[in-house]
């Protein structure tokens, strides 16, 4: 892919121009300021994958402390406790799935405060 370098005051005359390349040439463009890189002005599709990737990442570093917990807690493999983790999680989406549909006159924002609500209020019941 293609990489294009340009000064923030090049991209204020040439922002047309610019953004043209982006979308029809997959071009990326490295935005300077005093020679410096500032900004980066990507495809929204590769915009989208980087968000997705950054999602992805930020979820198995979370889950690397669960299943260290897990772990240790249960004595099983890594790999069995990423199947408990799996299931677990699908379980707990499912029950609040249950709650926004069994209360459908309740705005979703209150129900998820309410979920919230009962995570904080059965933390210490365990």
């Amino acid at each position: 892919m293609e990489e294009l370098t340009v000064t923030k005051t090049d991209l204020a005359r040439r922002t047309r121009e610019v953004l043209d390349q982006v979308r029809k040439r997959n071009v990326r463009v490295l935005v300077t300021r005093h020679g410096r890189p500032e900004v980066a002005i990507v495809d929204i599709d590769e915009y989208r994958a980087l968000v997705t990737a950054r999602e992805r990442l930020r979820q198995l570093e979370r889950d690397e402390e669960l299943i260290q917990q897990v772990v240790t807690r249960c004595g099983v493999s890594r790999d069995e406790a990423r199947l408990r983790i799996a299931e677990a999680r699908q379980n707990v989406y499912a029950l609040v799935e249950q709650a926004h549909e069994r209360n459908p006159d309740v705005p979703p924002d209150v129900i998820d405060a309410l979920v919230e609500d009962a995570r904080e209020a059965t933390r210490g019941q365990r």
